[in-house]
């Protein structure tokens, strides 16, 4: 069963991807929400859970 569980983090790993394009939509509150929760979980550093995030909502900011 252990090769299971393995070859599935695996093959996630390789199929992993960068998007460099966005869609011209809003992300729902709820999405956000869930990937700050999400994000929580990730391992960290000694396990310190040192993740502070920063939600930004409205228009776009101009560079």
């Amino acid at each position: 069963m252990q090769g299971l569980a393995i070859q599935g983090v695996d093959d996630l790993l390789r199929r992993r991807r960068s998007v460099r394009a966005y869609l011209d939509r809003p992300v729902t509150l709820a999405d956000v929400q869930e990937i700050c929760r999400l994000a929580r979980t990730a391992p960290s550093g000694a396990n310190l859970q040192p993740g502070h995030y920063h939600v930004l909502t409205g228009a776009p900011c101009a560079r």
